[in-house]
């Protein structure tokens, strides 16, 4: 757990175009990715989860001071993408991708209750251990009964019950 932390926030703390840092964190979490027996497939196919959000920051594209690189007319205002924008943006991109892809490998090989147990020993506030353990709860509990029928049972029922007051036989 502290391993991913670290992980994550030496990735936050990269300069702007590390290349070569942004390619040993992701040389490092592909050894990381190989030694938990996930596959490369598994990391990729759920690290997609991160491009709405990456999104957000495609702002940076135009508001970040440099060179032009292209202007374009949006709703009948001139924007200018610039290369310190572009650089931004895409190392932003980057970040968000090995960040994802480390909480993924992580929350994948170990058990809940174990990361419930890190995040206490980490002094992460109780109120919020606790909300996440809560959540992880109704979200169980939610796929265990879509995955039993008993959604599907209940709505069978109230169909069968249709114009019958409850209580009367």
């Amino acid at each position: 757990m502290l391993a991913a932390v670290g992980f994550i926030l030496s990735n936050a703390l990269l300069p702007d175009g590390a290349w070569a840092a942004f390619l040993l964190s992701w040389l490092f979490l592909l050894g990381v990715n190989r030694l938990s027996n996930l596959g490369l497939a598994y990391s990729i196919r759920r690290s997609a989860i991160v491009l709405p959000f990456v999104l957000i920051a495609i702002t940076v594209l135009f508001s970040v001071p440099g060179n032009p690189l292209l202007s374009l007319s949006v709703f009948m205002r001139e924007v200018t993408i610039t290369d310190m924008g572009l650089l931004r943006f895409v190392s932003i991109l980057i970040r968000s991708w090995l960040s994802i892809q480390m909480a993924i490998v992580l929350v994948a090989v170990t058990r809940f209750p174990d990361l419930i147990h890190a995040l206490q020993h980490l002094r992460i506030p109780a109120i919020l251990t606790t909300i996440i353990a809560f959540l992880y709860r109704y979200l169980f509990l939610c796929s265990r009964m879509r995955s039993c029928g008993c959604c599907g049972l209940a709505i069978h029922a109230r169909r069968l019950c249709k114009g019958r007051v409850p209580g009367e036989a």
